[in-house]
């Protein structure tokens, strides 16, 4: 193919829509529910495109949310990525290792500890933070406030609240440093490089915390490679808080039933309940 017919190609692609990645290639993830607009900066594209329902997500893509908008990507049959309006997110994965990169927003992140295999790891990040997830429904959220003239910049904050499981949250900018970890029903804050005091969570701030993370979906449903992912009991029992949790006794938040038929939009509320805080214990420590 020449110079000229794969230019052709490519503008055909992005008038239709179509990704230019081969229909064999794998994504990290697919979109399993599309509310509005979103877009997605891809490396191999010159200019964003609009992400649909059913899209695949791949490595590096930079997903942009507009107003009244909202996402859901399922990555890798594991974790489910709920994402705000008004929220840029970058998705990566390598060497075992998948990061959901958030620059500006609020998202929900949910992963199913049962379907991560040995070696594997999930992360959050921020400007300023760094969450590893496991077996977590965590609701991140960052904030960026312009200074006043003649002031200070102001520093990136990042809150961090964990409904169900534990996080350990490191400073980004500073390596080496002790984790800090938060078990279900606890929050913190992150000012710039200060991370601030663990505090409780009732079960009135989680649900506040939840209610701009749900929307009347224009699109939803469970994709064939999502289906396939989910066998035998599996399908149906698999549970997902915005987004994949096996909710313990905590039951913290609002779970979501993944399976079981074509939609992805059943919610089932639960009660949170505070679990005292333990060792910790795992990699992360």
């Amino acid at each position: 193919m020449n110079w000229s017919t794969g230019r052709a190609a490519l503008l055909a692609a992005l008038v239709l829509g179509v990704s230019p990645h081969p229909a064999s290639a794998q994504g990290v993830g697919v979109v399993t529910t599309l509310s509005g607009q979103v877009t997605v900066a891809r490396p191999v594209l010159p200019t964003p495109v609009a992400l649909k329902f059913k899209d695949n997500v791949f490595t590096r893509d930079r997903i942009i949310t507009a107003e009244n908008s909202l996402l859901r990507v399922l990555l890798g049959g594991k974790a489910l990525v709920t994402v705000r309006e008004l929220s840029v997110l970058t998705v990566t994965e390598e060497l075992g290792r998948s990061t959901v990169d958030l620059d500006s927003g609020k998202l929900a992140f949910g992963l199913v500890r049962q379907r991560v295999r040995a070696g594997e790891a999930f992360e959050v990040r921020t400007p300023n933070a760094v969450a590893a997830v496991r077996g977590t429904v965590v609701v991140v959220e960052v904030f960026r406030r312009s200074s006043q003239a003649g002031q200070a910049p102001v520093p990136v904050q990042t809150d961090f609240a964990v409904l169900s499981g534990a996080l350990a949250v490191f400073l980004r900018a500073i390596p080496g440093t002790s984790p800090v970890l938060l078990n279900a029903m606890e929050a913190l804050s992150v000012a710039g490089n200060t991370i601030g005091q663990i505090r409780a969570l009732t079960p009135a701030d989680a649900a506040r915390l939840m209610a701009n993370l749900r929307s009347k979906p224009q699109h939803t449903g469970t994709p064939d490679a999502a289906r396939r992912a989910l066998t035998g009991q599996q399908q149906g029992q698999a549970t997902m808080d915005a987004g994949v949790a096996e909710l313990r006794g905590d039951r913290a938040g609002e779970r979501q039933v993944l399976g079981g038929g074509e939609s992805l939009q059943k919610q089932v509320p639960l009660i949170p309940q505070v679990q005292p805080r333990g060792p910790c214990v795992g990699p992360y420590c």
